[in-house]
């Protein structure tokens, strides 16, 4: 829930969220995704999560949660045809499993860079990290995503812009 003046409590919030990420193999293919959306933001034992469902990937909505502690530690869970839990701390390498319908892929995830301004009102988290396999880097991916706490549903282009959203290159 919100108070009354629309700040962050604990339970969840609706929110209008802005997500752009991108993907880059160091060769030819560069990939990303960028889009608005309705989701939740919420405040739980000093944790902020990001709750949103990705547009239609070919597997139906894949719903996402993004757990934010203090700026420094944040972990990145995907729930449906393909699954995964990646949890970013600068400077530091971790392990994921990634799962498919085809099987599933050990990877090796370095976060870069970890920049949160997340308050009561909503924010941006950005995040940079590494990819790998065996040890050899497959991947430098940037995830950005923007919040507006009290959101009511899905936006346009102009109407995120027309609330306060900073696109940014």
């Amino acid at each position: 829930m919100t108070s009354e003046n629309g700040s962050l409590r604990s339970g969840n919030n609706e929110a209008t969220i802005y997500i752009k990420s991108s993907q880059d193999d160091g060769g030819d293919i560069n990939s990303g995704i960028e889009f608005f959306t309705a989701g939740t933001y919420c405040l739980k034992n000093g944790v902020r999560y990001i709750r949103y469902t990705e547009p239609g990937n070919g597997y139906g909505g894949t719903s996402m949660t993004v757990k934010v502690e203090d700026g420094r530690r944040v972990t990145v869970m995907r729930h449906g045809a393909q699954r995964y839990r990646i949890v970013l701390a600068e400077g530091e390498r971790q392990h994921s499993l990634y799962s498919t319908d085809f099987g599933e892929l050990l990877l090796g995830v370095s976060g870069t860079k970890i920049r949160s301004d997340l308050d009561e009102n909503g924010g941006t988290l950005k995040l940079e990290y590494m990819l790998d396999v065996n040890n050899t880097v497959t991947s430098h991916n940037t995830l950005e995503i923007q919040v507006k706490n009290g959101g009511t549903g899905f936006i346009s282009e102009e109407g995120a812009k027309n609330a306060g959203y900073q696109q940014q290159h």
